[in-house]
């Protein structure tokens, strides 16, 4: 239990660290190709308002740094490498601008930025490169920067946050593991203190209980019948099944057995052939339908409980039908025990509380019939010790208990 307790804790810390870091990986991816686009957009607007209107017959005019532009964006502006084609009103090609053609020929760029103004677009991207349309009425201007440093530059960034952030998520995977044991050991200490203190209580109380069982039966004898004496028995007898329940308890909580290859199909029909008479006697028959060589690995004794237990139960809270059905079949991987009975559906939010100590649907009744809530839950104890799973369903009036163990 506590292994599984360990393990949800770290599975927890696992991934919500990873959503923190993914959340944040993806703030700086977006926040920092959002910057780059804008820086971009504004290097462009500078540039083709620079280049905006018919050049001077023979000359190319340099871009000039201005100075009412920050220090940092006539840099970026000087470094960067733009591409563009200024058209005239008869959409005549005025100047085209190719960087020398060292990456694309004058034909290619103007190609480029015909595709540009076919889209209608007064910015965007073309492939990988941003690009601005700007016109003052007698030329446009079709401007693309070429960001290829930049981006690899955001790539690279980009990668080493990847490898930070999984490193420190690798580093708070190993933290998460030390300090979910350091979380559950505490606990588990205090469970095995609290199981070894009912288990010497009830080993304790069973030395009393037979003394005040001898003596009650010592005095009846002298005095003869009496109520009080009537009463002594009874309290002592239901004390005793208490005592008894809890030592069980303890027992199928225990990790430690001794675990042996059973035929559960013959295990099954031998405990369950006891039980005919009872149930003959509340006017019930006991349907079988058990499969045969089922084998699991398991304690023979506290296989013998669960089937007893849940035989029992179902023969109890019986209520309207006249059989109790007990199946034993198997899957690909697991022996399957369903034990059903009719009955009253039993509500959805209770059903998982069946299983807890001394909880009782029926307080009123409970106290009178034997149980004290402990059955269902040594029954748990049992099914979880051997790897395997118990649940309730309830359809059609009929209410089944299936307990799954894994065959190998």
């Amino acid at each position: 239990m506590f292994k599984k307790t360990r393990l949800r804790i770290f599975v927890l810390i696992a991934t919500v660290s990873m959503a923190v870091i993914a959340i944040m990986l993806s703030v700086i991816y977006i926040a920092n190709r959002n910057y780059s686009y804008e820086r971009s957009v504004s290097l462009l607007e500078s540039y083709a308002e620079d280049n905006l209107g018919a050049p001077p017959p023979g000359r190319e005019p340099a871009p000039e740094m201005s100075p009412e532009r920050p220090k940092d964006h006539n840099r970026m502006f000087n470094l960067s490498t733009f591409y563009s084609v200024l058209y005239g009103n008869d959409g005549n090609v005025l100047k085209v601008n190719s960087n020398d053609g060292v990456l694309y020929s004058e034909q290619e760029i103007i190609e480029i930025t015909g595709t540009v103004l076919a889209k209608g677009k007064r910015s965007g991207t073309y492939g990988d490169m941003p690009f601005i349309v700007k016109s003052d009425g007698d030329t446009t201007v079709v401007a693309l920067l070429d960001n290829t440093m930049e981006k690899d530059n955001s790539n690279r960034l980009f990668r080493d946050c990847l490898i930070v952030g999984f490193s420190a998520w690798v580093i708070i995977l190993i933290l998460s593991w030390i300090c979910s044991k350091k979380i559950v050991d505490p606990l588990e200490l205090n469970d095995i203190k609290q199981k070894q203190f009912v288990s010497d209580a009830g080993h304790e109380l069973k030395t009393p209980l037979s003394v005040i069982s001898t003596n009650s039966d010592i005095l009846s004898k002298e005095i003869g019948e009496n109520k009080w004496l009537d009463n002594i028995r009874y309290e002592n007898e239901r004390m005793s099944l208490l005592v008894k329940e809890l030592l069980d308890l303890m027992r199928a909580e225990n990790a430690h057995m001794t675990k042996e290859r059973l035929d559960l199909s013959n295990l099954v029909s031998g405990e369950v052939l006891p039980f005919e008479s009872i149930a003959f006697e509340k006017g019930l028959t006991i349907n079988t339908d058990i499969e045969e060589g089922i084998f699991v690995l398991g304690d023979r004794s506290r296989f013998s409980q669960l089937i007893s237990i849940l035989t029992d139960n179902a023969i109890e809270h019986a209520d309207g039908g006249k059989e109790v059905s007990v199946r034993l079949y198997s899957t690909k991987n697991d022996a399957i025990l369903s034990v059903e009975n009719s009955g009253k559906p039993i509500p959805e939010e209770t059903r998982e509380r069946l299983f807890d100590r001394f909880y009782r649907i029926d307080d009123a009744r409970s106290d009178d019939n034997g149980h004290y809530g402990l059955g269902l839950a040594i029954a748990k104890a049992i099914a979880t010790s051997h790897d395997g799973t118990i649940s309730v369903n309830c359809s059609d009036g009929l209410v089944e208990f299936k307990v799954k163990i894994p065959k190998n």
